[in-house]
């Protein structure tokens, strides 16, 4: 946001109240510079470096050597610490930055920006990218996630204080998610956070977040009220 020139917006932002909904003056500028963010990721100039190198024998072993992925671990069930409960021998890989993914995947700039009809399956794996680096900046440790065999799985399990939070993503405004429910009826977490295009909201221990303003979430998910 900084780096687009929008620091009078960012301070704004930071004048609201935890749990208050984003005014929609506001909330239609973040889901545009949102947009933008998925073009371009975090670094650009890291970007620019892969699409003009062409000489790499293992793009993924590169990768890998220079920090551009994480590997997000599973875990079995939620306990402090969290890594005493993973299994690292399943695992996810994430870029480190989804402005590269986006050019390794040859996602056209149009296809985001128009929310093209074609551009649905990948758009669900580009936000849940974007939702993991942002988990990265902002937490100490890597997130992990829960899978329940083949039947269900929940994007990210992270720490907040002495809360382990399961946290879902969505990449537009259909937030239905069985999976979350199912998790939710298994371990009864004290929160759970859904991250989509709507606002903010917040019912029966279910935290609705914005994808755009995952800091605060992070930052002030236990403050909120119920």
């Amino acid at each position: 946001m900084v780096a687009n020139e929008q620091g009078m917006l960012l301070e704004n932002l930071k004048e609201l109240a935890p749990g208050s909904a984003v005014p929609s003056l506001f909330a239609d500028q973040l889901i545009g510079l949102l947009k933008i963010y998925y073009l371009t990721g975090g670094m650009p100039e890291v970007v620019a470096r892969w699409v003009q190198d062409r000489d790499m024998e293992d793009a993924l072993q590169w990768l890998v050597g220079a920090g551009m992925v994480h590997k997000v671990c599973r875990v079995e069930k939620p306990g402090i610490p969290l890594s005493a409960h993973s299994q690292p021998q399943s695992f996810k890989l994430y870029l480190a930055d989804c402005g590269l993914m986006r050019r390794l995947a040859r996602v056209p700039a149009s296809a985001i920006m128009d929310d093209s009809p074609h551009y649905t399956e990948f758009k669900g794996a580009l936000v849940e990218n974007y939702v993991l680096n942002q988990l990265v900046t902002f937490l100490e440790d890597l997130p992990y996630y829960w899978q329940s065999g083949n039947t269900a799985e929940v994007d990210f399990i992270v720490r907040l204080g002495g809360l382990i939070v399961p946290i879902e993503v969505k990449s537009a405004t259909n937030v239905r998610s069985r999976s979350l429910a199912l998790y939710r009826e298994k371990f009864r977490p004290e929160l759970a956070v859904r991250l989509s295009l709507l606002n903010v909201k917040k019912q029966d221990g279910l935290l609705n977040a914005p994808l755009y303003w995952i800091g605060a979430m992070v930052g002030g998910a236990s403050a909120y009220p119920s």
